[in-house]
C-alpha cells in the first residue's frame, strides 16, 4: 500500500505510482493544502482533487478538514487526529518539574509551547498575560518555540526557554498552572489539529483554548475553558477562571487518542484496500 502524506505534490506522485504498478493507495490530507505554496503551481489543485476523489481510501487530520472535502467524496473516508504517547507525556510533580527547569516555585505560570507567531494568537496572548500581571505580579508567561517577526517577547514577566529536548517539554507542561492555545481563526488553524493539544491534556493542568477547528470539539465537554478567537477580553476572563482550578482530568480523554488506538483505524483501512 502507498500512503502519501505531508504535501499535495507527494500525494500526486504517490497516486501516479499506485496506478502505474497497481498498488492500493490511501491518501492522508493533513492540512488545508490551499494555503501551501505548491497549490499555486498550475494544475496542482486539480491533480490533488483527483487524488482525493479516486484514492482507495482517504483520511484527514480533523473533522472540519474532512467536511471541507466532502464535495469531492463522502465515502471511504476517515479522521485520524495527531496522537499522544502517554508513557512519555506523563505526570510529574510540579515542584520537581520547576526545580529541574530552574523556575521559581512562587510564581503563577502560564505556558505556551509552539510556533510564536501572530496567526497562533501569540501577540494577543502576550497582551492578555501582560494585563493580568499588572494586577498580580506573580503571573508569568513561559513560552518556547520559534519566534516569528512582529512578536516582542522582551517583557519582565516573560520567561523564554528553548527546551530542545522533548523531556524538557514534558517538565515545562507539568511545571505550569495554566496552558494556553490562543490560535486565531484563519485558513490554517481552522483546518488543522495542533499536536500540542493532547500533550497539554496529558498532564492534567488547566487549559484555555480558543474555539477554533477540532480543538473546540475535543474540549467542549469541559466547561468554561473555550474562548472566542481574537477576543482579548474573553481570553483574560477564561485565564482567570481556569487558574483558580487546581487540576482537571483531561488525561482520561487523551487516552482515546494514543498512537496505538489511532493506528487501529489505519490498520482497518489497509485491510479493506488489500482484500
Amino acid at each position: 500500500v502507498i500512503v502519501p502524506t505531508t504535501e499535495p505534490i507527494l500525494g500526486i506522485i504517490g497516486y501516479f505510482f499506485a496506478k502505474k504498478y497497481g498498488i492500493p493507495i490511501i491518501y492522508e490530507v493533513q492540512d488545508n493544502y490551499e494555503i501551501y505554496d505548491s497549490y499555486s503551481i498550475p494544475f496542482v489543485r486539480f491533480l490533488d482533487h483527483n487524488v482525493i476523489k479516486n484514492s482507495d481510501y482517504v483520511f484527514f487530520s480533523n473533522y472540519p478538514l474532512m467536511n471541507k472535502h466532502k464535495f469531492l467524496r463522502n465515502n471511504k473516508i476517515e479522521v485520524i487526529e495527531n496522537g499522544i504517547d502517554l508513557d512519555f507525556f506523563r505526570l510529574i510533580p510540579k515542584k520537581s518539574a520547576r526545580n529541574s527547569l530552574g523556575i521559581n516555585q512562587e510564581i503563577k505560570l502560564i505556558t505556551y509551547i509552539g510556533s510564536i507567531s501572530k496567526d497562533r494568537g501569540i501577540d494577543l496572548m502576550i497582551d492578555a498575560v501582560g494585563d493580568l500581571s499588572k494586577d498580580d505580579r506573580r503571573i508569568h508567561l513561559l513560552i518556547s518555540g520559534k519566534v516569528w517577526r512582529g512578536i516582542n517577547i522582551n517583557k519582565p514577566w516573560i520567561i523564554f526557554k528553548e527546551l530542545p529536548k522533548r523531556e524538557q517539554v514534558v517538565k515545562a507542561l507539568n511545571a505550569s498552572d495554566l496552558l494556553v492555545l490562543a490560535s486565531t481563526d484563519n485558513p490554517f488553524t481552522k483546518y488543522s489539529f495542533p499536536q500540542k493539544l493532547f500533550e497539554y491534556m496529558s498532564v492534567n493542568v488547566p487549559i484555555v483554548a480558543t474555539e477554533v477547528g477540532d480543538v473546540a470539539r475535543i474540549l467542549k465537554p469541559f466547561k468554561g475553558l473555550l474562548c472566542k478567537p481574537n477576543n482579548i477580553k474573553d481570553l483574560k476572563s477564561k485565564m482567570l477562571q481556569q487558574m483558580k482550578r487546581k487540576s482537571i482530568n483531561y488525561r482520561k480523554t487523551a487516552m482515546k487518542y494514543t498512537w496505538k488506538n489511532l493506528s487501529r483505524k489505519l490498520d482497518k483501512m489497509i485491510i479493506k484496500v488489500t482484500r
